[in-house]
């Protein structure tokens, strides 16, 4: 609990930021424009995946397209480690298990004001796991974007459902659109 009460102080405090200081909120991409976007990303497992791992990190990076005012579709994939918790295989013996995933995802977002999107993504991961599970995944986003110059920075928050791999994962990025 501690760990989402940070992460939504963080998530306020950046947005209280953006709207009081001389940094602009994204406007919704023009139609027709291509963007992409790098982030690192902290990733919380949460229900029983919280159970067998600790808090974890990686990369993603998105390719978008403006569909329509407003609308853009979007590809995310990228890389994720989640630390491992210890659990007992025998009196006295313990072991650690790091997983890994490899989402590739789709996604909508949409623009409910200036700076401030929400959408759906839903796709695959590959859960490197000591088996090597996929699974489909589905989860709301939402974010809010500010330009600093020619540069987008987005903080998004997701959560992923991927059937007992759950996860909240937060991003902070940099967002560039062609025709900015």
């Amino acid at each position: 609990m501690n760990k989402q009460l940070a992460l939504l102080t963080v998530l306020v405090l950046t947005c209280g930021a953006a709207f009081a200081g001389g940094i602009a909120p994204a406007e919704a991409p023009t139609v027709g424009t291509f963007g992409g976007s790098i982030a690192p990303e902290l990733v919380i497992p949460i229900r029983s995946f919280n159970d067998r791992q600790g808090v974890g990190g990686g990369g993603v990076a998105s390719l978008a397209y403006a569909v329509m005012e407003g609308l853009d579709v979007y590809v995310t994939s990228g890389y994720l480690a989640f630390a491992g918790q210890r659990h007992a295989i025998a009196p006295g013996d313990t072991v650690k298990r790091t997983e890994k995933a490899i989402p590739v995802v789709a996604g909508l977002e949409y623009y409910l004001m200036p700076g401030l999107h929400v959408g759906p993504e839903l796709g695959y991961h590959r859960f490197f796991d000591g088996k090597g599970t996929n699974k489909f995944s589905i989860g709301p986003v939402v974010g809010y974007t500010v330009n600093i110059s020619n540069v987008g920075v987005d903080l998004s928050g997701e959560y992923t459902y991927a059937k007992d791999f759950e996860y909240l994962g937060v991003r902070l990025g940099l967002r560039y659109w062609t025709g900015l």
